[in-house]
C-alpha cells in the first residue's frame, strides 16, 4: 500500500511525502524478506530502492543503486521465470540512466 501511495505522491510532485512512504515500504519489505524470502518481495524492494534514488540526493544512487541491484538479483535467483519479477526488472531497466 505504501508503494502505491508513494507513486501517487510522486505523480503529485510530492517528493518529501513519497520519500517517507518509500522508506516505510523498504522497512516493511526488508522485514518480510527476512521472514519469508519470496521473489516478489525482493523485486518490489528493488523497485522501492530505485524510486528512493529519485526522491532525494542524487548521490544516494551510489548506495541505493547497488542495493536495488542486489535485491533484483536475489529475486531472479529465487524465481527466474516469475512474470512479476520480469515486469519490475523491465520497469527498472527503463528508468535506470545509461
Amino acid at each position: 500500500a505504501q508503494y502505491r501511495e508513494a507513486v501517487t505522491a510522486l505523480t503529485a510532485d510530492d517528493r518529501r511525502g513519497a520519500r517517507a512512504l518509500l522508506e516505510a515500504a523498504d522497512t516493511v519489505l526488508a522485514r518480510s524478506a527476512e521472514r519469508r524470502p519470496l521473489a516478489e518481495t525482493f523485486a518490489l524492494r528493488s523497485s522501492v530502492l530505485g524510486m528512493l534514488i529519485g526522491t532525494g540526493n542524487p548521490m544516494s544512487g551510489m548506495v541505493l543503486g547497488p542495493k536495488a541491484g542486489a535485491a533484483m538479483d536475489r529475486a531472479l535467483e529465487l524465481a527466474p521465470r516469475n512474470p512479476r519479477v520480469a515486469v519490475l526488472r523491465g520497469v527498472s531497466a527503463f528508468n535506470t540512466p545509461a
